[in-house]
């Protein structure tokens, strides 16, 4: 036996492939005590030449992979951290183990932020009632295609140079419906997605793409209203 055999790892119906040198990386580790040759402790049953693991296999996958390079590596941390906890403590390593803790907190940390921001913006909007009702707010209903939107004046205006900016102070002659609103014949939804632009601009990390256009719907409207220069795409910060 040596580090360079191969092993089969049959993990919960799936198979895995790797070295002994990966398995028994962490020396304290259940797998390097299983894997050694040196070790006492069996590897476990064996099914048709394959060591048979009853564990979750996507979660081993993870775990096999941080044997390899040392990094911790999942597509959506909230719901894989606490699965990857359990099975760094069961194969007992530690120091994947405090990896995963660490994140587990840092995530903890960010919601933490995103609630005490929400709670902030509430504050804040509650604030500006009391002081000043609607008034304060400058509310803006703009009628786009039938879908009714209101929203602050500043949101409405954060591109101060857009058309959209101009239309909402005046500056420009613009459609009105019966009630008096401002009236764009417009897709609603792109609005809306728009309008989430604006309450972010200028940061973001969602891009507005279609998957049967070049150019999402919501940033053709961004372009037209000269939010946003040509060529370029808008972006959104999502929660």
């Amino acid at each position: 036996m040596s580090n360079d055999d191969i092993i089969v790892l049959n993990v919960g119906g799936t198979k895995f492939s790797t070295t002994r040198q990966t398995l028994v990386k962490d020396p304290n580790s259940m797998l390097a005590k299983m894997f050694d040759p040196n070790s006492p402790l069996l590897p476990g049953k064996v099914q048709d030449g394959n060591y048979f693991l009853d564990r979750n296999p996507d979660r081993f996958k993870v775990v096999l992979d941080y044997l390899r390079d040392g990094e911790i590596c999942v597509a959506n941390e909230k719901e894989s951290l606490p699965g990857l906890l359990i099975e760094a403590r069961y194969f007992q390593l530690a120091d994947m183990e405090q990896k995963v803790m660490d994140c587990i907190d840092r995530e903890r940390g960010e919601e933490m932020q995103r609630a005490r921001k929400i709670a902030q913006e509430v504050a804040n909007c509650l604030q500006k009632q009391k002081s000043g009702g609607t008034d304060g707010w400058n509310l803006v209903t703009v009628n786009v295609s039938g879908r009714i939107f209101q929203a602050d004046q500043d949101t409405l205006c954060r591109a101060p140079d857009s058309l959209l900016a101009q239309m909402v102070q005046g500056k420009v002659q613009t459609r009105r419906d019966g009630e008096g609103n401002l009236f764009l014949e417009e897709d609603a939804s792109a609005f809306a997605t728009l309008l989430n632009y604006l309450r972010t601009y200028p940061k973001g990390t969602y891009y507005d793409y279609t998957d049967d256009l070049p150019v999402g719907f919501a940033t053709q409207l961004a372009r037209k209203l000269k939010i946003i220069e040509h060529g370029q795409y808008i972006e959104i910060d999502m929660p």
